[in-house]
């Protein structure tokens, strides 16, 4: 199915870790899915009804829709896992911190 491809295939563009998420959300977006087709044919209604008077074009423009929406929550979810494990190192870090030791100060006094 050449619609399948399309809607299952990951960007090409993007960092490695945007690209992971957009590859492991895109697993999920097939057409054997109902809710997948479903969605397909509310967007590709929504195109006809807004000017788009061939079916495939507005088929064509209804993949695109879906693909350019999975790639934006797919980027979502890579920033929040990006932050997640800043957050733990953040964490680590302050861990860390309270198991250092103070250097001595030197036997000047300040007055």
């Amino acid at each position: 199915m050449p619609f399948e491809r399309r809607v299952a295939q990951p960007s090409r563009s993007g960092s490695t870790k945007r690209g992971n998420s957009v590859q492991r959300h895109r697993q999920h977006v097939t057409l054997f899915r109902d809710r997948v087709r479903e969605r397909l044919n509310q967007l590709t209604d929504y195109f006809m009804s807004h000017g788009v008077s061939d079916a495939a074009t507005a088929q064509r423009k209804a993949i695109v829709a879906l693909g350019n929406i999975v790639r934006e929550q797919a980027m979502i979810m890579a920033y929040a896992d990006t932050f997640a494990v800043l957050g733990v190192l953040l964490l680590l870090a302050a861990g860390l911190l309270l198991f250092t030791r103070r250097g001595q100060a030197s036997g000047a006094v300040a007055h």
